[in-house]
């Protein structure tokens, strides 16, 4: 059996959002990077602009994952939503009386 292989350059969340969006991150944020969801939310500079709602990938096989990413976007300003599934979405707490 022949290995190849190669190196791939690592981006950020927020280099992408710099370079494709003009530093401006999109209202609608759908983040499902298999087992990495957490680490990026974690990472995302929303200082200057943020997603008005995210929907990203909870797994039950992950333990403690469920907490840890509710924790990171509390602190972020999001507040849960609703889950369909292994998805749950977010909502920027200061929009959720306007939509109840």
């Amino acid at each position: 059996m022949k290995v190849h292989e190669e190196i791939i350059e690592v981006v950020t969340i927020n280099d992408i959002v710099q370079e494709y969006a003009d530093s401006t991150f999109p209202d609608l944020l759908c983040v499902d990077i298999e087992y990495l969801d957490t680490a990026v939310l974690e990472s995302a500079d929303f200082s200057t602009s943020k997603p008005k709602v995210i929907c990203c990938e909870v797994l039950d096989e992950i333990p403690g994952q469920e907490t840890k990413i509710y924790s990171v976007l509390e602190k972020k300003g999001f507040s849960r939503y609703a889950r369909m599934g292994h998805n749950v979405i977010f909502v920027e707490s200061a929009l959720l009386p306007k939509i109840w």
